[in-house]
């Protein structure tokens, strides 16, 4: 109940515009942006059933508890918080040459300097001075996990309302030597960050019409460089809190990406176009997104694309309609995931170690990484209808479908390069703590036991990231989970002009979602298509008519109108 998330956003813009002559518009415009979100909650495996057994060969107590079933989670804290000032300055002309037809230039500059800073944090256990209950070593920016709190909850078998987990607002106080410790949440590692970004940006583009407007071509070309100054992570001088390192100097990356398209349409009759759009583009990095196997960001996307197709204009403009197919191909995409299943097992396996005496603190640290994404690249292809129709001089009606095949491919190989390379060192301090075997010959039941939600060994944790790994790449070549094949949609919309009803407009519409792919088929090589969904929508408004120049438009917008619930299964 106690997961949340809260969201601040405020941004203000100023617009100056300037016509010069009949052909030639400027504009300057600066733009303020101050968002920052705070969320609590549970990590993608921070949150496990059990029951409470009290062990009767450990010669403790029994739990007051035992018997009973609860839900048991690690909570974490999440904030973000970015300031950006965007000043951009946009031109036009409009040129005509008579025989030569006649051409539209633009061009823009923008230049923006953000501060994005972002914290993750887990509730550990800490004394009112910052010290962990499990001290960090001198010079680590690692935090033990053997400081996690799990906050449980008992729950009652068969009354639902009790199955949630423990709330991270549950007081935790614990006296050890004499001290009191209770739950703080603490950055666990170098998920800490105070960036400076400056982003330059440059756009020419044109679009020409030939031959009394039946050739029309259309070329753009955008260019952005950005700068990243990256700081380091320390730890607080007084505490053992994980903190941004101001004292030493930034580490500066350079990036530079461009975006070039060209258009083309063709109008062999005054009813017909035949079109053509190609693109090519190189995107910049995210600094929120960081990779393996140097815990730093992604290195840009690259993509190209192109669409082709035919636009129909019918009954003196009243109708019309587009069919297109389209083709497109991203290379380096970044998509969330690896923290609870990459990240988070490793820090364990590393741990188990250490304790054991069998590394030392810098083997450990060095060998730490910090990861929230993983790379991929994405195909599609498909077709695009559309239809617009002007039924009446108040009713209009449109139509749009599409049908799209997409695939994933060389899904995470910079996991896929490291991992095995974990996996072999940890598998070289033999089989006694790879399988934590005990004094009675079983798996986990040696000393050598993961903490903080781990599994029963690090071959647990292994298996655990194998998992993982098996699920993300399960698409790899076949398919796209979360794509729709076919999606469609109608919408109508009718204006009343007179009459006690002048002014209200009223309209409606039903979407269809087709099956959505949901899984893989691992043996048949084939995807597994979860149900479809149709989705009724509505919305009514009037307007208002307050001078000569001003309009007042009040509308309310009703999505998924009959409340449909059904889930995608």
């Amino acid at each position: 109940p106690d997961n949340t998330r809260l969201t601040d956003y405020t941004t203000w813009s100023v617009f100056l515009e300037q016509r010069i002559g009949e052909n030639f518009n400027i504009e300057a415009a600066f733009n303020h942006l101050d968002t920052y979100f705070n969320q609590y909650d549970t990590t993608s495996n921070g949150y496990r059933f059990r029951p409470d057994i009290t062990d009767p060969t450990l010669g403790v107590p029994t739990s007051p508890k035992s018997g009973e079933y609860f839900y048991e989670s690690l909570w974490t804290r999440r904030w973000r918080d970015r300031i950006a000032d965007t000043a951009r300055v946009t031109a036009s002309y409009e040129l005509e040459l008579e025989e030569f037809g006649r051409h539209r230039f633009a061009a823009m500059y923008e230049t923006q300097d953000s501060n994005p800073k972002r914290e993750s944090s887990f509730q550990f256990l800490a004394n009112d001075e910052g010290i962990l209950a499990t001290p960090t070593a001198p010079g680590s920016i690692s935090a033990s996990g053997r400081n996690s709190i799990w906050q449980r909850n008992y729950i009652t078998l068969g009354d639902y309302s009790t199955y949630t987990t423990g709330s991270w607002k549950n007081p935790v106080s614990v006296d050890i030597d004499g001290d009191t410790y209770t739950a703080q949440f603490f950055p666990r590692n170098a998920n800490v960050t105070d960036d400076d970004v400056a982003l330059d940006s440059f756009l020419v583009s044109m679009q020409n019409f030939w031959f009394d407007g039946r050739v029309v071509t259309t070329y753009g070309y955008r260019e952005d460089d950005i700068t990243i100054e990256k700081r380091g992570q320390t730890t607080h001088p007084t505490n053992q809190r994980i903190v941004v390192d101001y004292d030493t100097p930034p580490e500066k990356f350079d990036f530079s990406g461009g975006t070039t398209t060209f258009g083309l349409v063709v109008k062999p009759t005054d009813w017909l176009s035949l079109l053509y759009n190609d693109s090519d583009n190189q995107g910049l990095p995210d600094v929120n997104k960081i990779v393996l196997p140097n815990s730093s960001f992604a290195d840009p996307s690259e993509g190209e694309g192109n669409d082709y197709g035919i636009m129909l204009n019918l009954m003196e403009g009243r109708v019309f309609a587009r069919i297109a197919r389209f083709e497109s191909s991203m290379f380096g995409l970044a998509d969330f995931g690896n923290r609870g299943n990459i990240e988070s097992p490793n820090i364990r396996a590393l741990d188990v170690l250490l304790d054991a005496g069998l590394i030392d603190q810098a083997t450990r640290d060095a060998r730490e990484v910090v990861t929230n994404t993983f790379t991929y690249g994405r195909e599609s292809e498909g077709y695009e209808a559309q239809i617009t129709a002007n039924l009446t001089e108040n009713w209009s009606l449109r139509f749009n479908y599409s049908k799209t095949d997409r695939i994933r491919f060389n899904v995470m190989p910079e996991v896929l390069t490291w991992f095995p390379e974990q996996v072999e060192y940890w598998q070289s301090f033999g089989d006694e703590i790879f399988f934590n075997i005990g004094d009675d010959g079983e798996r986990g039941s040696g000393p050598y036991t993961p903490s903080s939600g781990g599994r029963d060994s690090i071959a647990g944790e292994v298996e655990r990231a194998q998992d993982y790994i098996d699920n993300r790449t399960a698409f790899d070549g076949i398919g796209d989970q979360g794509s729709r094949s076919d999606s469609a949609n109608i919408f109508t919309n009718y204006r009343f002009t007179e009459g006690a009803l002048a002014g209200f407009n009223i309209g409606g519409g039903v979407r269809y979602l087709g099956a959505m792919a949901v899984a893989v088929d691992i043996p048949n090589a084939s995807l597994v298509w979860g149900n479809d969904k149709t989705l009724v929508d509505f919305l009514m408004g009037y307007r208002l008519k307050a001078t000569d120049k001003v309009d007042i438009r009040f509308q309310l917008n009703i999505r998924n109108l009959l409340n449909e619930r059904d889930y995608t299964i």
